[in-house]
């Protein structure tokens, strides 16, 4: 059945009215004037903030609120489950709690409002038109969802929204290869005018259309998230999908991040305020530094100076704009090993860190893939896990992984990082 013209419709309704038009408003505001709203709202009304500011902080914000930013501590994910209640403003409505495992392996929770919610929508529709894709297009999306796997279904909300979006979904967290000729089979037929995905299970489909011989038979851009794009991999996306490539950097934590082009320069989204810092915490430029996240639209718990564990390099661009000077010119690090089970099923790492969302007793993680009926899952804990907790994380292991592969919980004092300083939440040694 073809979905089109109610998909044209129906869509061009719900970007209408998505967004609310003082959400619109705040987005055309210099970023430095939203930089300093939140800070002041942090400022005067966050218990963590309050205690750890000097007295005149707001006069510094108003003032330079970039100069301010120096004041705010730089905030880590321990900090945010040490003081998470600290972090929360207490006349927050109509907020939800987001988890996320993060690519570092370290899960955490975070409450976000309504209106940050769809600022992140609406700036996720505009960086898909910018692709080439409008109103009502079909486009498919390769993404994970352990609903699926694990209850064997999707909710109504859900399939409803596919049915909306006109799109076709590709459940990342398991990859056989009847799945992936499925997929290259609904591109050559339906010609999507969009595919959106994490970068890795991309990168697998591309590799399966070269093993295989089966091509991709008409052009698409493809927009890839959640994973390293290297030269080899953008080159073998691109030779499989002939078209434009891109790359989505953002997190659960903050929404969008920076967009661009593979390979090239990324514009740092409206929504948020990024640096780069040494390891005296000093901001730096052209140079490599931890990358710290200021979010501009989430009023129900301010992610300040946030170091999300990833590694990059901030320019200026010539000739300098006003705040759309700085971009990221550089992206080191999220690392994301792809599984296989003993069918020859590809499943990404992604799937794994779902299965902790939400599990308090973590502090980080790893799942290492040995043999194709073993997995190692090493955790650094902050107290001892519940019986079930770990039941369910077996259940989940074996939904993909199959009943033949065993999972062997071990509890360590810590994970070290490799060289690169970036720690890899799921490794696995099956070469293929």
């Amino acid at each position: 059945m073809n979905f089109l013209p109610l998909g044209h419709s129906v869509r061009s309704l719900v970007i209408k009215t998505a967004v609310h038009r003082e959400e619109v408003n705040l987005l055309k505001k210099p970023k430095k004037t939203l930089l300093r709203d939140i800070l002041q709202y942090a400022a005067s009304n966050i218990q963590f903030y309050q205690s750890r500011l000097p007295r005149n902080i707001n006069l510094i914000i108003n003032s330079d609120p970039v100069e301010a930013l120096r004041f705010f501590p730089v905030l880590t994910k321990d900090m945010i489950r040490s003081y998470s209640s600290e972090l929360i403003s207490k006349s927050t409505t109509n907020s939800y709690w987001n988890s996320s495992g993060g690519s570092t392996g370290e899960p955490i929770s975070i409450l976000q409002d309504r209106a940050y919610l769809r600022i992140n929508r609406y700036l996720a529709y505009n960086e898909m038109c910018s692709m080439g894709y409008t109103y009502g297009d079909r486009w498919m999306k390769i993404w994970g969802d352990e609903r699926e796997l694990l209850h064997h279904t999707q909710t109504p909300l859900k399939k409803i929204g596919i049915f909306v979006n006109n799109l076709k979904l590709v459940n990342s967290f398991r990859l056989s290869p009847s799945v992936l000729k499925e997929a290259i089979e609904y591109l050559n037929k339906y010609k999507p005018s969009l595919l959106v995905g994490y970068t890795q299970s991309i990168h697998e489909l591309a590799k399966f259309s070269l093993e295989t011989d089966i091509k991709v038979t008409h052009n698409i851009p493809v927009i890839c998230t959640a994973g390293m794009l290297y030269p080899d991999v953008v080159q073998l996306i691109a030779n499989t999908f002939g078209s434009s490539i891109y790359n989505r950097y953002g997190s659960r934590e903050v929404g969008s991040i920076a967009f661009g082009a593979a390979g090239q320069d990324m514009a740092i989204s409206r929504s948020v305020w990024l640096d780069t810092i040494n390891d005296q915490e000093q901001v730096i430029f052209d140079k490599d530094g931890a990358i710290t996240v200021t979010s501009l639209c989430n009023y129900a718990m301010p992610i300040i100076k946030y170091k999300i564990g990833d590694y990059g390099t901030m320019s200026y661009q010539t000739p300098i704009d006003n705040d759309k000077s700085v971009i990221l010119s550089k992206l080191k690090g999220r690392i994301v090993d792809t599984f296989v089970n003993i069918n020859g099923e590809l499943i990404d790492g992604e799937y794994f860190t779902h299965l902790l969302y939400g599990m308090k007793w973590v502090r980080r993680f790893q799942f290492i893939q040995t043999s194709y009926s073993h997995i190692d899952f090493l955790v650094e804990v902050i107290n001892d896990p519940p019986d079930n907790d770990l039941d369910h994380i077996r259940r989940g292991v074996a939904t993909v992984m199959g009943n033949t592969c065993t999972l062997t919980y071990r509890k360590v004092s810590s994970i070290p990082p490799p060289p690169s300083g970036k720690y890899r939440y799921t490794m696995s040694h099956i070469l293929r």
